[in-house]
């Protein structure tokens, strides 16, 4: 009988957040100019039964988390990245946030090879029965 192979979970939530946080990236950029929005960022929770549940929208100004994001990470506002001074008085730092989209892309890919390389060797063992 052959285990449940968690490291194709694992590497599916790692994408979906890779994914995710791109579209979050993107969407600080495009308010970069926008008077008062600030910046947003996905933090990638560690896996624990701490963690188990559902995210739950408590405010009607909080961030919709329907459309792809997962329990798996969770939104918060990036302050690190935030530009007091920014133009029209938006505090998301355009090129911060061009930073993270090559980061993050970098890791999208390295993600992608780690998935090819494994089906790989699992298809040449599984062949070899």
């Amino acid at each position: 009988m052959v285990k449940k192979v968690h490291l194709f979970k694992t590497l599916e939530d790692r994408v979906k957040w890779a994914e995710a946080r791109q579209r979050l990236i993107a969407r600080n950029i495009a308010n970069s100019d926008t008077p008062g929005k600030k910046p947003f960022d996905l933090e990638l929770k560690k896996h624990s039964s701490a963690n188990a549940g559902t995210m739950a929208r408590t405010h009607a100004k909080h961030i919709d988390t329907k459309g792809g994001f997962s329990n798996n990470y969770r939104i918060i506002e990036d302050t690190e990245n935030t530009d007091p001074f920014g133009e029209g008085g938006s505090s998301i730092n355009a090129q911060a946030e061009l930073v993270k989209m090559a980061e993050t892309k970098t890791k999208h890919q390295g993600l992608h090879t780690i998935y090819t390389n494994y089906v790989g060797m699992y298809n040449q063992a599984l062949s070899k029965r």
